[in-house]
């Protein structure tokens, strides 16, 4: 009896270990995926005039991150009238310690984005954006622009929209993009006087 009933135990136990080890190998950790949104808390406007080379540099923050509290700074974009500027877009990610600067992954993938700007406002004068970056397919990337002035509106603001778009299986092949296609990394308004 005390034989049997070793051998049984013995047999349920191997049962056991065998049935533990094939859960555990069937059980496959979820990648994380690759094409997900950048998280992003802070989007900067760093412009040098290219005639008097001044610099200038504006910013967004949003420590929480899209939702929740508004902005705890956001400047605004002041250009003089008739000028050329070289802008850079700089993008960190503040949730993390220390800072990631996401604007490096963005340059790195730059074939899965694109930066998209627009003047919105009647009070706004015109104001033309060139791309200085392009991805691997010739695809303009816009972490480096050139924004060109027009005439200029006083007092009275107009408001300058920067979106980035992920787009890592959308992003066209060859053109000038589309802000249709994929989703929206960061999305921003900024206040803008040309003076």
């Amino acid at each position: 009896m005390n034989i049997v009933t070793k051998s049984v135990a013995v047999a349920g136990m191997s049962c056991l270990l065998l049935s533990s080890c094939k859960k555990d190998k069937d059980q496959v950790a979820t990648p994380q995926n690759p094409n997900e949104n950048e998280t992003l808390t802070t989007l900067m406007v760093v412009a040098q005039d290219t005639v008097t080379k001044e610099m200038l540099t504006f910013q967004i923050k949003d420590l929480d991150g899209d939702g929740g509290l508004p902005p705890s700074i956001k400047d605004t974009l002041r250009f003089n009238a008739n000028s050329v500027y070289d802008v850079e877009i700089r993008l960190l990610d503040e949730t993390k310690t220390p800072a990631i600067i996401t604007s490096d992954n963005v340059k790195v993938e730059a074939d899965q984005h694109q930066f998209f700007f627009s003047a919105l406002g009647n009070t706004l004068p015109s104001i033309a954006f060139e791309y200085l970056d392009k991805d691997k397919n010739g695809v303009p990337l816009g972490l480096k622009t050139r924004w060109k002035t027009g005439i200029p509106n006083k007092d009275k603001k107009g408001l300058l929209k920067i979106i980035l778009k992920h787009q890592p299986d959308e992003k066209p092949k060859s053109g000038n993009g589309d802000i249709t296609k994929g989703s929206t990394d960061i999305e921003v308004y900024f206040p803008i006087i040309i003076k």
